[in-house]
């Protein structure tokens, strides 16, 4: 048995590249995902964490300028502003329907 796999590690690694690979990853142990550490040094302890800093730097690196409004947390589950100013007339409501297609709908 030992000379079999011996035999066929030789064969995959003098013929085959991608079956050597394949091979090789088996018995890679899997390896868990890495945790990530904050600005501060801190290590993150769940998903939220790293996603708010991911969320505030791309806010830095793209800002219009100085008078950009913070990004609400992602853990925020509401948000103030309301739709009350907003009208919808049943004329646009049924020229809108109008245009979606039946076999989409």
């Amino acid at each position: 048995m030992i000379k079999a796999k011996r035999d066929y590690e030789e064969f995959v690694a003098t013929q085959n590249k991608k079956k050597l690979y394949k091979h090789i990853r088996n018995f890679l142990s899997k390896v868990a995902d890495p945790l990530l550490k904050k600005p501060e040094g801190e290590i993150c302890r769940n998903d939220e964490e790293p996603a708010n800093n991911l969320c505030q730097t791309l806010q830095k690196a793209f800002s219009v300028g100085p008078d950009a409004s913070p990004s609400p947390p992602l853990n925020m589950r509401y948000v103030d502003a309301s739709l009350e100013s907003i009208e919808f007339s049943s004329l646009e409501i049924d020229k809108r329907l109008k245009l979606l297609k039946d076999e989409k709908c």
